[in-house]
């Protein structure tokens, strides 16, 4: 006795290729396209990422500076001035939280030089500002570049994280 026809037999595998089939198909194409999409991203990423942050003449964004080792009196009020080539174009007052501050004096040049006064008169230079690559990703891989200011920058002549201020690097040598 046979149980199964040999007619249901052939029509059940029709169905079962007629259906995996091109389901394999789509499925192969999505990964092929989000392979390629992916291969194509890294390769615009590196090419981004070697110029893209380097035409910016200016910094336009605000930046927190940490205080560290200071007494607390001398870091309540700070005077921040924006100098260049030796003259200050800007100043203004900044309050101090929680032994940091965020610096913003508008738009500057990479060149221009912040100065940090605290109320004993320890001076901070900061200089040499830069941006960082920033890449964006998605869900299928790099969607476009971003510019961020960079953490390095000049304190007193030497390259420091900008990040933090320590006590022991203040001068009290205004510039010439």
């Amino acid at each position: 006795m046979q149980v199964f026809n040999d007619d249901y037999v052939r029509l059940f595998l029709k169905i079962v290729f007629w259906i995996s089939f091109p389901s394999a198909c789509l499925f192969l194409a999505f990964c092929g396209i989000v392979t390629y999409a992916n291969y194509t991203g890294q390769k615009r990423m590196i090419k981004d990422e070697q110029y893209y942050c380097q035409d910016f003449e200016y910094i336009n964004e605000q930046f927190h500076v940490s205080l560290e080792d200071f007494p607390v009196t001398d870091i309540d009020t700070l005077a921040c001035f924006l100098i260049r080539k030796n003259t200050i174009i800007k100043d203004s007052l900044m309050e101090t939280r929680m032994a940091g501050c965020r610096i913003y004096l508008g738009k500057f040049l990479r060149t221009d030089t912040i100065a940090i006064l605290t109320q004993n008169k320890q001076i901070f230079y900061l200089s040499d500002f830069d941006y960082k690559f920033h890449a964006h990703f998605g869900n299928t891989g790099y969607i476009g570049p971003s510019c961020r200011i960079s953490e390095i920058c000049t304190i007193n002549g030497s390259t420091k994280n900008m990040l933090h201020i320590s006590a022991k690097n203040g001068t009290l040598k205004w510039i010439k």
